[in-house]
């Protein structure tokens, strides 16, 4: 069934059953209802989270079962829906402190071949994590700042705008 993310600035998270959710499309209502949820009326699933706010996520593309976060913590960990617990963690570690983190996530919606992951993070380089070996296999060099957002081409499985 359809289900929403919700990233908080706490570091906590949670999957809402939209089926089960109110009807009511108000985003105040959206929210409370996470708050509820949360706490235990049964209309989400609390997930373990970060230590910090995160700060993006992302379902990913070939695999609905898992979706991808970032956190102000420094890391990126990718989530499995059916075990509802993190199958992978990497920390980022971060060179600007005053912007510490992984402020965005970018996933090849149109490449089934691989398993890359590029993030924007508090340093002037885009790393390219390969989900398959768990580690970074690339980084791009370039920005004279950190980076804030990321994402791959829609129609080009091999090209990273930032």
């Amino acid at each position: 069934s359809p289900s929403l993310l919700v990233g908080k600035h706490d570091g906590s998270m949670a999957m809402i059953d939209l089926c089960s959710a109110p009807t009511n499309r108000n985003i105040a209502s959206v929210l409370v209802t996470v708050q509820r949820s949360v706490a235990g009326s049964g209309r989400a699933t609390s997930l373990p989270s970060h230590c910090a706010g995160i700060t993006s996520m992302k379902w990913y593309p070939h695999d609905n079962g898992l979706f991808v976060t970032g956190s102000a913590d420094q890391t990126m960990r990718v989530w499995d829906t059916a075990s509802m617990q993190s199958a992978f963690c990497l920390r980022i570690p971060a060179s600007n402190q005053l912007m510490p983190g992984v402020h965005d996530i970018g996933m090849s919606k149109v490449s089934a071949d691989h398993s890359l992951v590029a993030l924007a993070c508090s340093d002037t380089k885009i790393p390219v994590i390969d989900l398959r070996c768990g580690g970074i296999i690339h980084s791009f060099l370039g920005h004279s700042d950190h980076v804030t957002s990321v994402d791959w081409s829609p129609s080009d499985k091999n090209t990273i705008i930032s």
